[in-house]
């Protein structure tokens, strides 16, 4: 791999921002080694994901960057699940 990005080039320029992930890992690091930072963190970071879903994130590129339609298969459609409820003290 090593080889192929730095002696043939790097077709896809995966190595462009790898200073930055660097950086970003090593604070990355430094937090996990901080428990209750890390926890806090990890609990925001779920709260703020909000409605996020890759169906939901699919359809968004499709329709606003594609420009594409889904293709109607006539297939029956996916019921909704049931929203999960976990037990009290979970």
């Amino acid at each position: 791999v090593y080889d192929t990005l730095v002696n043939h080039g790097d077709r896809y320029l995966l190595l462009a921002d790898y200073a930055s992930y660097i950086a970003a890992q090593d604070q990355v690091d430094t937090l996990y080694r901080q428990p209750l930072r890390w926890n806090r963190t990890a609990v925001h970071n779920v709260a703020r994901m909000g409605n996020f879903s890759s169906d939901r994130a699919i359809a968004e590129y499709a329709k606003e960057i594609w420009n594409i339609v889904p293709l109607d298969l006539g297939g029956e459609k996916d019921e909704p699940m049931e929203e999960l409820r976990l037990p009290a003290g979970v």
